[in-house]
């Protein structure tokens, strides 16, 4: 007998054809090592050694499998193993009714990421689970971790988790009694970090950030920092989610006050040179709404001044300097997409366009008819103003401004209104069976009109209409070569190539260009810049373009274990040729080289190039390497280029020394000054990868804020 045997094939010797037509859905199957028995009288199978029992919901291993047949139900005896879709369950004995979907075992351990679960007993369906006498750990149950003991819970797999009789352990040796366990998934978790340490600029401090789960949906806590230098900041933090169907709501508060006793020669200017007061503060919150067809988000950070995040959050700062604030609504129907933004200054630390607000409609790309057209429409209104300040920050002085924009900077004070949208029509085809061709026209309308204060300029209205046609044609090819290297476990290599050649004209672009006032403008990036007149952001500096653009992109691929193709390397190269340059300007813009490369699992580098081929300069380059050795250690090596203004280095390693502890460093250096600007070193200990205590010592130069030496302890606690 063979070692697979189908019950499906059992059954229908038994029932006969007739029976076996009427059944729809898939039949169950059974395989062992040994010759599978069956027992006509009882209706029951027995696999013995490595048996499987496998449906349409779940996949059963064991020592022994019985199959009941007339009654649809299964029991496994020795070395059990349950596995469905997220779910996996170890156990001694376990009987499953397959028609009910229904399980019951005897001791156990499960795992649902990130919940992992060990008890007496497990009784349930895929719907609704029962144990008693259970831990149930957040993560992994590994030495150190948190975990719950409960008499009794219920678990709704991917809704909640419910229990009574709880006893919560933070840490092993410790056990703290809790009234019930009611925890919804995604909902607010108990969490907390804290910091001990110094730094010159606010002494020796010790902070620390809580957030404890109130009920299902809420969690409160508060965020305390005490500096020996400057005072007691404190504020109250919140967290709060819902869920019903398919809606989904989060908020986020955090908050934090502090009266800075550090006196005049320590709290010194701000970005505006004015003088920052002794009352600080900070709000910071978040809101996320989804359902089918809307979504809402909202998040902002009030400041009281540009330092108080530098001064007591230093990492917040760097991960975001500027910290922004918007509401955006959208609503999306059929294959229209209504979209609401507001954003208004909270802060006068940087320069900022408000939109007061940006109201736009989109038509996704359909078909005209059977024609083979493809048209989109887009509308937009917004009204803005423009909120500048005057700080003593050296502004980067860009090498040269990229074609098609205007160099103009019309002073925007006061509120403009902007009505902007276009028609846009494409034709894909196929030429010759290996060129594709798509011709292209855009018509781009842009209306603006001023409202001064106080009547200081008189209103004015423009209407500027913008024109684009042009075509994209490109071709794909494809060689494979009978290449091998067992080092770098290569198994033939697959080159796909794509040239390409793009052309775009845009007249209309320079009308008025003296007076429109620079609310939106370009940011720079050694990347190529699109092409495609509807996807310029950058509205109020279009100038009139008349470009080709020659591309080869390229894909090198390799057969990886499991036979699928695997990416080794992929280069992209960019020429742009402008026809619309002023007399003596270079006709050949820049030349763009993008690409990554990752020949092992173990290094990935990205990089990012723009060159000058007339002047044979390069202006801009930006790269990232990344270097692993499986859990052992991990590096990332940055470096970041901008002729005549940026040259900056950075290097992040972190080592494992052991499953527990970890050394890390942060280097930043500023090869334009020859300084390191910022230096920081530290080791951690993790405890069950639940808790994490760190200590660090870090060096800055060149920020007259900024301590230049700090050191110091922090545990957090990362989330349970």
């Amino acid at each position: 007998m063979n070692r697979f045997i189908s019950i499906l094939i059992l059954v229908s010797c038994s029932l006969g054809p007739s029976a076996l037509s009427r059944t729809a859905a898939p039949q169950p199957e059974l395989s062992a090592d040994e010759p599978i028995s069956y027992s006509a009288d009882e209706g029951l199978l027995t696999a013995l050694g490595n048996a499987v029992y496998e449906d349409e919901r779940v996949r059963v291993e064991a020592d022994r499998i019985d199959y009941n047949r007339r009654l649809n139900q299964v029991q496994a005896k020795g070395n059990v193993r349950v596995t469905r879709q997220g779910f996996r369950l170890v156990t001694h004995s376990m009987t499953y009714d397959a028609g009910k979907r229904h399980m019951v075992t005897g001791p156990y351990r499960a795992a649902y990421p990130p919940i992992y679960i060990e008890g007496d007993g497990f009784e349930g369906n895929p719907d609704q689970i029962d144990f008693s006498g259970s831990r149930i750990y957040y993560r992994e149950p590994l030495p150190g971790s948190p975990s719950v003991a409960a008499l009794s819970a219920t678990w709704l797999p991917g809704n909640s988790i419910s229990g009574e009789g709880i006893q919560f352990s933070p840490f092993r040796g410790l056990q703290v009694p809790l009234p019930s366990l009611d925890y919804e998934f995604g909902a607010p978790t108990l969490s907390a970090t804290g910091e001990l340490g110094f730094k010159s600029s606010v002494g020796a401090f010790a902070r620390g950030e809580f957030l404890y789960p109130v009920d299902p949906h809420w969690g409160v806590g508060a965020n305390i920092g005490l500096y020996s230098r400057r005072g007691l900041m404190i504020g109250p933090t919140l967290a709060f989610h819902r869920r019903e169907g398919d809606r989904h709501t989060d908020l986020f508060l955090r908050s934090g006050y502090i009266s800075d006793q550090g006196g005049e020669g320590r709290l010194g200017e701000d970005r505006r040179g004015q003088a920052i007061d002794k009352d600080r503060g900070l709000i910071e919150w978040g809101l996320q709404h989804r359902q089918e067809s809307f979504d809402l988000t909202a998040k902002g950070t009030y400041i009281s001044d540009s330092e108080i995040m530098r001064d007591f959050h230093s990492r917040d700062y760097y991960r975001d300097t500027e910290p922004d604030h918007f509401l955006e609504a959208r609503y999306h129907w059929n294959h229209w997409i209504l979209t609401a933004f507001y954003r208004q200054s909270l802060n006068t630390a940087y320069n900022l366009t408000e939109r007061l607000p940006e109201l736009r409609i989109d038509r996704l790309p359909r078909e005209i008819g059977q024609t083979g057209i493809y048209q989109d429409i887009a509308l937009g209104y917004g009204r803005y103003r423009k909120v500048r300040i005057d700080d003593g920050f050296t502004p980067i002085s860009l090498p040269s401004m990229p074609w098609s924009l205007q160099d103009q900077d019309l002073d925007p004070d006061g509120w403009w209104d902007r009505v902007d949208g276009w028609y846009h029509v494409e034709r894909p085809m196929r030429i010759a069976g290996t060129l594709d061709f798509t011709p292209l026209a855009t018509a781009r309308w842009t209306h603006y009109a001023s409202s001064w204060p106080q009547q200081t300029r008189s209103s004015e209205s423009i209407d500027r209409v913008m024109g684009e046609v042009g075509f994209d044609l490109s071709m794909q090819g494809e060689a494979f070569f009978e290449y091998s290297n067992r080092i770098w476990r290569i198994d033939g290599v697959r080159h796909l190539s794509r040239p390409l050649i793009q052309y775009r004209y845009l007249p209309g672009g320079s009308y008025a260009a003296n007076r429109i006032p620079a609310l939106d403008t370009f940011t720079y990036s050694p990347l190529k810049p699109t092409l495609d007149l509807t996807q310029l952001r950058h509205v109020d500096q279009l100038d009139d373009l008349n470009l080709m653009r020659f591309g080869w992109e390229n894909r090198i691929q390799t057969r990886d274990r499991d036979g699928l193709p695997r990416d080794l390397a992929e280069f992209h190269l960019y020429q742009d040729l402008v026809f619309s340059r002023a007399p003596g300007e270079p006709s050949w813009d820049a030349f763009y080289l993008e690409g990554r490369l990752f020949p092992a699992r173990w290094m990935d580098l990205g990089f990012e190039q723009k060159y000058r081929p007339e002047s044979q300069q390069l202006e801009a380059s930006r790269l990232l390497l990344s270097l692993y050795s499986g859990d052992a250690w991990r590096a990332r090596v940055t470096a970041d280029y901008l002729r005549g203004s940026i040259k900056l280095y950075g290097l992040d390693l972190d080592y494992q020394l052991t499953p527990e502890y970890l050394l890390g460093a942060s280097i930043r250096y500023n090869a334009r000054t020859e300084s390191f600007t910022r230096q920081r070193y530290a080791i951690r200990r993790s405890f069950g990868r639940v808790w994490e205590l760190e200590v660090y010592f870090s060096l800055h130069s060149g920020d007259i804020r900024e301590s230049r030496t700090s050191f110091g302890l922090g545990i957090h606690l990362l989330n349970f």
